[in-house]
């Protein structure tokens, strides 16, 4: 398996082991550690952690 591509908005995001040429995105760090605390954050219901983090894609989709 070499990578997988999602078209978000008209943004690539590639995951797996080997990258696709381009640009790392920027600020990709901190949007990675905000997601990772709405999804542990289990004070919240399944429903309102999976809006949470699509706004954040979509916001991260604007801002690459």
């Amino acid at each position: 398996w070499n990578y997988d591509v999602y078209d978000i908005n008209g943004t690539a995001i590639c995951t797996g082991y080997r990258g696709m040429p381009g640009r790392r995105a920027n600020n990709i760090t901190d949007y990675e550690k905000k997601a990772r605390a709405i999804a542990d954050d289990y004070s919240l219901s399944y429903d309102t952690r999976k809006a949470e983090v699509m706004a954040l894609l979509h916001e991260f989709c604007e801002q690459a």
